[in-house]
């Protein structure tokens, strides 16, 4: 993960889900049935969206965020909001 991201659940109808966005990527996002999982989405559509931006001449924002990121932010949110 580069940039700073913002992780949610949301619900369409009856199907709760998991959205991860970027805070600096105008448009990225990822999905999955855990927070996890739209994290890890969100990741992968990082580096589509950076490669599309080189292509079309979109300015690409510096690099906020330094590894490790990933584990870290989703242990965090898993212990602050589980339902055990």
């Amino acid at each position: 993960m580069l940039y700073p991201f913002r992780v949610y659940q949301s619900r369409a109808e009856q199907h709760v889900f998991w959205v991860a966005k970027s805070a600096l990527l105008k448009g990225c996002v990822g999905q999955g049935e855990t927070a996890a999982e739209a994290v890890s989405e969100l990741e992968a559509n990082e580096l589509e969206w950076i490669a599309t931006a080189k292509e079309v001449g979109i300015p690409i924002p510096a690099v906020t965020v330094e590894p490790p990121y990933i584990s870290d932010v989703v242990a965090n949110w898993n212990a602050h909001n589980s339902t055990a």
